[in-house]
């Protein structure tokens, strides 16, 4: 979109605002604006060392949601989950730094996208590592829910998000790559495909 434009990723709406969107860039390391009435990209919104690849060839923020007036965003290489308080134009309030909601890069090797449940944690795609896990926003604990560093089950996870039944039943859906970018036990891929988990909390 702009010349500092590198690897576009997620992209999240803003709250109360039709007309405007937040967009990643998992190289350059930013979030933009993007103005859809008149297609400006504001590449200068928000700009913070926690968006940033942590080495040359990682991949930095990848996954974004606004929730409670706050950006949520995963750094993908770092496997940390940071959020920042913004306006309802959606920048960064004045003044505001990110803050660390969680860390896993001791038990986990990469983030991708995510999705919040109803109580405001999160559930993460970890996409090489092959699983989702879920983190306690209010503590940083975390525990894979479904998959696991040798299994197909979702190999390559990508992406999650909720069904809620009428009697409150949870289903995550969880998009794959079928871990074509990673073989799971370096030769096991298959095609991509969306599965379907239900949640007991």
């Amino acid at each position: 979109m702009t010349k500092k434009s590198a690897f576009l990723n997620g992209v999240a709406a803003i709250p109360g605002m039709s007309d405007a969107v937040l967009v990643s860039d998992s190289v350059a390391g930013f979030v933009g604006r993007l103005d859809l009435s008149t297609g400006v990209f504001d590449d200068s919104a928000f700009v913070f060392p926690e968006m940033a690849p942590i080495a040359a060839g990682a991949f930095g923020i990848n996954g974004i949601k606004v929730r409670d007036n706050y950006l949520y965003f995963t750094n993908s290489n770092a496997v940390k989950i940071y959020r920042i308080v913004i306006t309802p134009a959606g920048y960064p309030k004045k003044g505001a730094r990110p803050q660390l909601v969680a860390d896993l890069s001791s038990g986990v090797g990469f983030f991708d996208d995510f999705e919040f449940d109803k109580n405001g944690n999160i559930y993460a795609a970890t996409n090489f590592d092959n699983s989702i896990v879920f983190v306690d926003v209010k503590t940083g604990k975390w525990k894979t829910v479904v998959g696991g560093i040798h299994e197909m089950t979702v190999a390559g996870s990508t992406a999650a998000a909720f069904s809620y039944g009428k009697k409150g039943e949870k289903t995550l859906y969880v998009s794959t790559s079928g871990a074509l970018a990673k073989p799971v036990d370096g030769t096991k891929t298959e095609g991509a495909k969306i599965v379907a988990v239900k949640i007991h909390s």
